[in-house]
């Protein structure tokens, strides 16, 4: 996402595409699931909760600085 500059947009085209239900996610490989993009925001979502203990949900969804969820979420997909 980060790669091809797609994190960040906010047109409902390339929103459909990355959370859409389909076979794949287009913007990946073929073999990639559908709604890719879905897994990944869970998973940047989780290691923010776990990584700022103490922080409910409701904070979370609040904050609107997407680059301080991602910076303070230490995501590492490895």
């Amino acid at each position: 996402l980060i790669e091809n500059d797609l994190i960040f947009k906010t047109d409902q085209f390339t929103i459909r595409k990355l959370v859409g239900e389909a076979p794949f996610t287009s913007y990946f490989t073929n073999e990639s699931p559908g709604r890719a993009a879905v897994w990944l925001g869970f998973r940047i979502v989780e290691s923010f909760m776990n990584k700022n203990r103490g922080r409910d949900l409701e904070l979370l969804m609040n904050n609107t600085n997407v680059q301080e969820i991602l910076e303070k979420a230490k995501y590492d997909p490895q």
